[in-house]
């Protein structure tokens, strides 16, 4: 038995042990050492717990599960970076740079982009006491005993120091490998690993971290802010490295994308920042990213396949969205064997039949997506559109020239689909109702409509394969949770056709329970904003279906029945409509809903007259004609690009 002293020099020596192999991918003893040293300890800790040091390697394995996360708001701003894919991107950015600091001898600072999750984490007194993510920028969410689980992250530093630091959580690719089966990519993994309420999940996922960013004070530049972390014990970029012409710049950042499968986990890009602090400071940040920093974004990989076949999946509305199965091929250091095609157009645009070989490309490194044909052989065959229903065997009807659906509303595969689309995040929000545990919900013929939902008891879910008693329990707690959420959830969940999450705001603010929603009629809903009449046309075919008044009569009886309540802020941009067309480059599309709503803006679907702004990203479509159209009768719609738009953020 260790005597307390050897006891705290084995935690000492063991933490050393793990910052090596983890952060420094160094290896000086032995698996064997490493554990005997470890069940050494745990001896001690089982025989003395009120000794227990909270820094032992065997406080990492995780603690009870929470409840719920709690808010965490971040002291300052924990952006993210805008993009750029060209080298005349990165000439436009440095440019910008010299210009706003009126000064050419500008250095850099170069790192590999790791492809992770965000996060900001604190210390007291060289303790680690709270870690938060990113979330929006402003307020994250706090999973302080998910990250003191991960190996690598010093819990008590080896100076009594007050600190922020910002770091990239993330999952190496060998240890994704043992987990590939639950989760799309490394990304997705780490991700889903960081918001479990039980961090001994976590632990079991051996997530790592790389810290990029640190507060500390009397040091003037990005690469000595990185040294001192290091000497306090931190893991850090590897691959950071100084910079100081565009042309170098470049050169490295094609360096990284060249070698960018070697390293032992995703990267995504390189990440260039301004060297100097002060120079940081001066340059200061939009209301999204900082100005002193980008993400070099690279090109998806492409690899060629052969295409095996073609299936059809059904959607909730009945559309068959044909889906492309490929012989199995690495593409970005990820195994590929099946990608979407959208639908029966794309497949006669691309002009492919089973058996060409194709061009598969990951579309932002994370969908897969066949983009051509490299290759037609002699027995290939075109793809013979089904006739009817692969699931129901109901005739197929067609819905326009691409668009072609099954028209039986009782097809189990519409009903999967509109199941997993119910309980999505985005709708009510159901946690454990996945796609696999409503697939044998529905084949058991346990539930054969939405409401079927509510009826289910812990003894259903018992008798699913995976099911235990809590997690039986927890199911069935979650779907009664989902009968507080808000109204808009609801009506977005239901899956009417064309109404998405902002068409469901809009209706819930005008009608503002589900029995004024069921006397819904055209003109009404043609006069609000945002609702055109495609989506009005939707409503009132869905409003008159006999099974649509039988649903909604079922979720009343057992006490779902949520009414409006505004969560409109007052603000600078109170009174004024939003609508974006095209794509943005420097937000994504709800990132700048967001904060249009945060300023008290509204978000709406289509243009009208009284439409206050049309933002125009790359490629607007044709809300830019009609917004053109109605300014040359009478209307005053203000046509604002990202930049003005941006300035307008900023000037409120």
């Amino acid at each position: 038995m260790l005597s307390s002293h050897e006891y705290r020099e084995f935690v000492t020596k063991l933490n050393g042990y793990a910052h090596q192999y983890y952060a420094l991918n160094e290896t000086t003893i032995s698996d064997a050492t490493y554990d005997s040293m470890y069940r050494e300890i745990e001896a001690y800790e089982s025989k003395f717990p009120l000794l227990i040091d909270p820094n032992s390697p065997t406080q990492r394995i995780g603690s009870a599960p929470l409840s719920h996360f709690d808010r965490f708001d971040h002291q300052t701003p924990l952006p993210s970076l805008n993009n750029i894919t060209s080298e005349e991107g990165l000439n436009a950015f440095c440019n910008r740079v010299y210009t706003a600091l009126n000064r050419s001898d500008i250095k850099f600072c170069v790192e590999p982009k790791v492809d992770g999750i965000a996060v900001s984490l604190h210390y007291k007194n060289g303790q680690f006491i709270a870690g938060a993510t990113r979330g929006n920028g402003s307020t994250g969410e706090l999973v302080t005993e998910n990250l003191k689980t991960i190996p690598s992250l010093p819990l008590n530093l080896n100076q009594a120091v007050d600190l922020e630091v910002r770091g990239e959580v993330f999952m190496s690719k060998k240890q994704f490998a043992t987990l590939s089966d639950l989760f799309a990519n490394p990304r997705n993994a780490a991700s889903g690993s960081m918001r479990q309420l039980d961090s001994r999940i976590t632990a079991k996922r051996k997530l790592s971290i790389i810290i990029y960013q640190g507060f500390i004070d009397n040091i003037t530049t990005h690469i000595e802010t990185m040294a001192k972390l290091k000497e306090f014990g931190f893991p850090v970029n590897p691959g950071l490295t100084h910079c100081d012409t565009i042309s170098d710049i470049f050169s490295y950042t094609q360096k990284i994308n060249a070698n960018r499968y070697d390293y032992p986990y995703d990267i995504d890009g390189a990440v260039i920042k301004i060297n100097n602090l002060k120079y940081q400071d001066q340059l200061g940040m939009t209301i999204k990213a900082p100005r002193w920093a980008v993400a070099y974004k690279f090109e998806s990989e492409r690899s060629i396949t052969r295409l095996q076949a073609i299936d059809i999946q059904i959607g909730r509305t009945g559309v068959l969205t044909p889906v492309a199965h490929l012989e199995p091929v690495v593409v970005g250091g990820v195994t590929i064997s099946s990608a979407t095609l959208h639908n029966m157009d794309e497949i006669n645009r691309l002009n492919i039949k089973v058996g060409d070989m194709v061009i598969v490309a990951r579309s932002g490194d994370v969908i897969p997506k066949i983009i051509g044909v490299a290759s037609s052989c002699p027995n290939s065959a075109p793809f013979q559109r089904p006739k009817i229903c692969p699931e129901c065997r109901a005739p197929i009807e067609s819905s326009g020239n691409i668009a072609y659906k099954c028209p039986n509303h009782n097809c189990p595969a519409r009903l999967k689909a509109g199941l997993i689309h119910f309980s999505s995040k985005k709708a009510m929000d159901i946690s454990g109702i996945g796609k696999e545990v409503i697939t044998q919900l529905v084949e058991h013929r346990m539930v054969q409509s939405i409401p079927d939902l509510y009826r289910l008891k812990p003894a259903d879910f018992l008798a699913l394969p995976g099911f235990a008693e809590k997690s039986a329990h927890d199911a069935v707690i979650a779907i009664q949770e989902s009968k507080k959420k808000p109204l808009f959830s609801l009506i977005f969940g239901l899956g009417i056709p064309h109404v998405g999450e902002q068409s469901a705001r809009l209706i819930a603010e005008h009608y503002t329970n589900l029995d004024q929603l069921l006397t819904a009629d055209t003109d009404t809903l043609q006069h609000i904003e945002g609702i055109g009449p495609i989506v009005a046309d939707a409503i009132i075919s869905w409003v008159h279906n006999p099974e649509t008044k039988l649903v909604i009569s079922a979720l009343q009886n057992m006490g779902i029945n949520p009414q409006f309540k505004s969560d409109v802020i007052s603000g600078p941009l109170t009174d004024q409509s939003f609508l974006i067309t095209g794509t943005l480059s420097q937000y994504k599309r709800s990132e700048a809903e967001i904060l249009i709503r945060s300023k008290g803006g509204k978000i709406v679907n289509s243009v009208t007259a009284s439409l206050s702004y049309l933002i125009i990203g790359e490629k607007p479509g044709s809300k830019l004609n009609k917004a053109e159209k109605i300014n040359q009768k009478s209307g005053k719609i203000k046509l604002i690009n990202e930049t003005e738009f941006t300035q307008l953020l900023e000037s409120k």
